[in-house]
């Protein structure tokens, strides 16, 4: 297959005959070798249905299919892979975290992966998110669109918002929107183009300056990573290769250490399958607060201390928010992002019942994870266990010291203004296989919660 810089160097006069067939606007000199056309972005109000392509199109079913973040890398066309868990996500955007945190939820997202890269033409980009169905998906990808028309969402990147948007026709995967779009804060433009495979949702954009005209090198991009989606897809065990996720027990702690006095943060709580209980107490020189939540069947309870659980509806975006915060990381290695920081050198101890390996990676591998560059930030200590035989994680902890915003995927939203702080967090899993799910939908009177 060929390189993405390859598929993006195409000649003018090439890309002139295709353009010329479905561009509109004054005709400019080429840029990078590319046949530019300037072309007018009204602000749009609303977006339109995606482009659906002939129906004979053919995917692999991948509705049960097990993938994990490695698959995911995998299909990225080039650029540093990284793994963007649900938090992440949530405390990355900018404009609306509180929706960041319903679609997150309403959508059943799982993971997603992250890369960039230098082209003939400009920085491309490609976001990849796994949903839970090809249903899920669909509506994913079209509220996706809809949040960067209405300028709450972000476009290659969630701390960047799009201050006017054009829509365009495009033919990939099985349902595809294409956007143009002017950039908040900067004087670029972006060519993005939204594609669904399955429960894969494709995120590919071309940033350039104004007046370029590159939705013929974005379409051979978007089909480069269509091609690798299908590709990896192929060749991906079905399901039943991998043992299923068993119930759990979970506690994680964070505790920050910052001018305006010591903050903690504790939650706790059961999670099988989808289904969740968690309570979560939140310390600090302002005082005490806990709640709790349990979400069954997609259906999200929540409760401040002793009150009476209550229900909570599709706008309760901040009870949507707790609960996407507390399971805190994912299960399985390879989507919590630490599949490949698993060393020949490792260390056998019992951690929290189970037979466990220990690895200590180095510190710089903290970022990626975080989804972080850790500029000016020390991490003094980073350690995770996984349980042997299988790909569960049964414990992290990691020590950072440096500014809040710069560690913010760790912490809770509202703590990214606290300044320097030293950061310590430990998740730890308990019970594995041996928690009853049924202890998840019980009320929390019977619940038992830890």
């Amino acid at each position: 297959m060929e390189s993405v810089h390859v598929r993006l160097s195409l000649g003018a006069a090439a890309l002139a005959l295709v353009t010329a067939s479905c561009a509109t606007g004054v005709t400019t000199p080429p840029v990078d070798g590319l046949a530019a056309t300037a072309v007018a972005l009204p602000t749009a109000t609303s977006t339109t249905d995606p482009v659906r392509p002939d129906p004979t199109f053919v995917l692999p079913d991948v509705t049960e299919r097990p993938l994990t973040s490695a698959d995911l890398a995998g299909m990225l066309p080039g650029g540093d892979a990284t793994v963007v868990a649900n938090t992440d996500l949530i405390t990355r955007t900018v404009d609306d975290s509180d929706d960041a945190a319903a679609d997150v939820l309403g959508f059943h997202r799982e993971v997603g992966v992250a890369s960039s890269m230098a082209t003939g033409t400009g920085t491309a980009y490609v976001w990849i998110d796994l949903l839970a169905d090809a249903d899920s998906a669909h509506r994913y990808l079209i509220d996706t669109a809809g949040d960067i028309v209405k300028r709450t969402g972000g476009t290659h990147t969630p701390e960047v918002g799009a201050t006017a948007t054009a829509e365009f026709p495009i033919t990939v995967g099985e349902e595809s929107i294409g956007l143009q779009m002017e950039l908040d804060g900067t004087i670029m433009h972006e060519t993005a183009v939204l594609f669904r495979l399955g429960r894969i949702v494709v995120y590919t954009g071309l940033e350039h300056p104004a007046g370029v005209d590159l939705r013929v090198p974005l379409q051979y991009l978007a089909e480069d990573v269509q091609q690798r989606v299908i590709a990896t897809l192929a060749t991906t065990p079905v399901a039943g290769a991998d043992p299923e996720q068993p119930a759990y027990r979970f506690e994680t702690t964070i505790t920050v250490e910052a001018e305006s006095g010591t903050w903690l943060v504790e939650r706790s709580g059961f999670i099988a399958g989808s289904d969740l209980a968690c309570r979560v107490r939140s310390a600090g020189p302002d005082g005490e607060r806990v709640v709790v939540v349990r979400q069954v069947a997609g259906s999200i309870s929540f409760a401040e201390g002793d009150a009476p659980l209550a229900a909570a509806g599709a706008g309760d975006l901040a009870v949507r928010a707790v609960a996407a915060g507390c399971a805190s990381w994912p299960l399985d290695v390879s989507a919590a992002g630490f599949e490949s920081l698993m060393g020949a050198t490792s260390t056998r101890h019992r951690i929290n019942g189970v037979n466990a390996s220990g690895y200590t990676p180095e510190p710089s591998a903290l970022g990626p994870v975080l989804g972080s560059s850790l500029d000016g930030v020390e991490v003094e200590s980073f350690t995770f266990w996984v349980a042997e035989d299988t790909r569960w994680i049964v414990e992290i902890g990691f020590i950072a010291s440096g500014e809040a915003a710069v560690l913010a995927a760790a912490l809770p939203p509202e703590w990214s203004r606290f300044g320097a702080i030293r950061m310590t967090v430990r998740h730890r899993v308990f019970d594995l296989g041996t928690t009853d799910p049924a202890v998840v939908t019980a009320d929390f009177a019977t619940a038992a919660l830890p």
